[in-house]
């Protein structure tokens, strides 16, 4: 783990869906570019896009997907938002463990690992992946009605700079 800006990581989720499609859904709210945690950046990486792949996949493709980074109290929260399929009441429990999956999920969409693999990466930088009906986009059905996916992430100790690129080691 080293200090990680989260404009960097914004910036390489950006990139990653720009090269795979997705991007013209996505949209980046940044709140505060300053906000750095510490972090492995391609572990990180790896959840956030695990997260916003879900999100395009589980909803309408006329729809955006709403990433954000912010500071709190605690550190950091990246949120991914959309107004997808939802989660239904009584797969809650199990969303997040190894291969599964929601059962209003369409079949051959994916393996079940992307959620597993995201709480897995964020735990191991003592963070929290929380996910609930998406609520900021007004009242939602009872069968749908979008997801929020929340990391948060304890903030980068008093001090610590982000790390310098060294231009002679490749």
């Amino acid at each position: 783990p080293e200090p990680l800006p989260l404009t960097d990581l914004m910036a390489d989720v950006m990139l990653h869906f720009d090269m795979t499609g997705g991007s013209q859904r996505l949209q980046i709210d940044m709140r505060d570019t300053g906000l750095q945690v510490v972090a492995d950046p391609d572990m990180l990486l790896t959840a956030v896009i695990n997260l916003v792949d879900n999100a395009l996949k589980y909803s309408p493709a006329d729809t955006p997907v709403v990433l954000t980074a912010q500071a709190d109290a605690d550190g950091a929260v990246i949120r991914v938002t959309d107004r997808g399929i939802g989660i239904p009441e009584a797969d809650r429990a199990g969303i997040g463990r190894r291969y599964f999956r929601a059962s209003n999920a369409t079949p051959g969409t994916g393996t079940g690992m992307g959620l597993y693999a995201a709480r897995r990466l964020v735990a191991y930088h003592d963070g929290d992946l929380v996910l609930a009906r998406e609520a900021l986009a007004g009242p939602m059905e009872d069968d749908g009605g979008g997801t929020m996916a929340e990391i948060r992430l304890p903030a980068a100790p008093a001090g610590s700079a982000a790390r310098q690129e060294d231009p002679a080691c490749p």
